[in-house]
């Protein structure tokens, strides 16, 4: 015998006792009602899943059993938001049971409206799904609301930028925002700049405004320019046979003034570069030529060494020339007289101090003619 039984939610046919010859087969047929399925079929108490038949093959055990379980079905709500506009719905796709009612509201956000439903749904209220026997889609539509708007034009005189809610924008500007909306405006200068005034829609010396946009409005941002700070580096001292060049040009008397640019790139040059010593003042170096950038003002003392002893017959005409007796060679006689002789002049007398022995001296310097500028060098003595 078999014991064929089911719940609520379908049949399964043959049911009740089932007497049957021992070695025969018996096939049971397993069905749901409508807005059910099969949940399981249990054969003698163990699951054999959501069977539709089932048969007993070659039957020699008595007292056996057949179960058959239905359950509702499950089915899919799917909800759907589209269109520009934002808002909330009050319920997201779910899984119902067959039968149920769902009920979804659609609530826009202050920029957006609500435009209605559409898929399984319609009408511009609540959504409301009744006796649900199916998968079902709806589909809430925003858009956004018809929202007034005014217009921002923004320009500078100078040279600075422009930023609107800490975002920089390209300038010549112009946007529209929505009517009263408020936003920062902020002006930035560039090096060597500094920002003055707001001018136009809006008149301010704050560096950052706010603006209500309840109007169209043009504004513009002036800058200035920062004048440059003059600087002066002065060669307050030379001590010692040498001269100093600054960017290429000769302290010709100390103290020698030069006015900078702050941040210029300044150079200084010691000459003759073998009797350089240091530069000491404001700043201190021992390398000839030396450069550095301008931030101060500046004063600077060059020291050279000053042990030389001139040769004897190296007559200075001034600091920086001298005449070498040494070099004239044969032609030095033509030219060496003394005070008591017929040719002596003493306004060409290139000498201060005559030989202490022959008491001659180097005169006319005027007579050497074309060999003078050959013994003319630089002198690193003076008298």
């Amino acid at each position: 015998m078999i014991l064929a039984s089911m719940d609520t939610g379908g049949i399964i046919s043959p049911s009740g006792e089932i007497f049957v010859n021992c070695g025969s087969q018996k096939t049971f047929h397993i069905s749901a009602n409508e807005g059910y399925e099969v949940a399981d079929v249990n054969i003698n108490d163990v699951s054999a899943g959501p069977l539709t038949t089932y048969s007993f093959e070659n039957i020699t055990k008595n007292q056996q059993t057949i179960q058959a379980s239905f359950k509702l079905k499950q089915l899919t709500i799917t909800i759907l938001m589209q269109g520009n506009g934002n808002g909330n719905l009050s319920e997201q796709t779910q899984i119902l049971s067959y039968g149920a009612n769902l009920t979804v509201k659609a609530t826009p956000d202050d920029k957006s409206k609500f435009i209605g439903w559409g898929g399984d749904a319609s009408g511009s209220s609540d959504a409301i799904l009744e006796n649900i026997t199916s998968n079902k889609t709806i589909i809430a539509t925003f858009e956004p609301k018809d929202i007034p708007t005014v217009s921002l034009q923004l320009h500078k005189q100078g040279n600075g930028t422009i930023r609107i809610n800490n975002q920089d924008v390209m300038l010549p500007f112009s946007q529209e925002f929505e009517l009263d909306k408020t936003i920062t405006v902020s002006a930035q200068s560039l090096d060597g700049w500094q920002f003055t005034f707001w001018s136009g829609s809006i008149t301010d010396s704050e560096q950052s405004i706010e603006i209500q946009m309840n109007n169209d409005k043009t504004i513009t941002a002036n800058f200035v320019e920062i004048p440059p700070e003059i600087l002066s580096l002065r060669i307050s001292e030379i001590i010692g046979p040498g001269h100093i060049y600054v960017n290429e040009t000769v302290c010709e008397a100390v103290p020698c003034s030069y006015s900078f640019v702050s941040g210029s790139d300044i150079q200084i040059l010691a000459e003759p570069s073998h009797l350089f010593e240091s530069f000491t003042g404001d700043i201190f170096s021992n390398e000839s030529p030396f450069s550095f950038i301008l931030n101060e003002n500046t004063a600077i003392k060059a020291t050279f060494e000053n042990n030389m002893t001139c040769p004897q017959w190296d007559f200075v005409i001034d600091s920086a020339m001298i005449i070498n007796y040494s070099d004239l060679g044969a032609f030095a006689d033509h030219w060496l007289l003394t005070d008591d002789e017929p040719n002596w002049n003493p306004d060409f007398n290139l000498s201060l101090i005559p030989d202490p022995e022959t008491r001659k001296q180097i005169i006319n310097y005027r007579d050497l003619s074309i060999f003078a500028d050959h013994w003319l060098e630089s002198s690193p003595c003076f008298e």
